[in-house]
């Protein structure tokens, strides 16, 4: 997904990866990072690309919002925007769940 993510945007740059365990159902422990990159692409458009990564990499989306997954792409932040569409930006997750503040960190 990295290679993906260097074709459509720009200045990528990646966090480690963290190791955490499943949230809200037993399964394998999950990869976490945080990519960072320059785009004059839309929210609209960066959430589309994001997902087009993730069916490239085998992801089936379920009605479950917490399952096993093959990968997991979410746009955290927009510069400074705050919104809630096409997506929650910032999304809640940053201020709460160790999985997404320890690859940023």
């Amino acid at each position: 997904s990295l290679v993906a993510l260097k074709q459509h945007f720009s200045d990528v740059s990646v966090s480690s990866v963290y190791e955490s365990e499943a949230v809200g159902f037993n399964g394998s422990p999950f990869y976490n990072a945080a990519a960072r990159a320059t785009t004059s692409k839309s929210i609209e458009e960066v959430c589309a690309i994001l997902k087009a990564i993730e069916k490239d990499n085998g992801r089936v989306h379920t009605d479950k919002k917490f399952c096993a997954r093959t990968l997991d792409l979410d746009l955290l932040t927009y510069d400074s925007k705050v919104t809630t569409t096409p997506v929650v930006l910032p999304r809640e997750e940053i201020c709460y769940n160790a999985f997404v503040l320890w690859p940023l960190a």
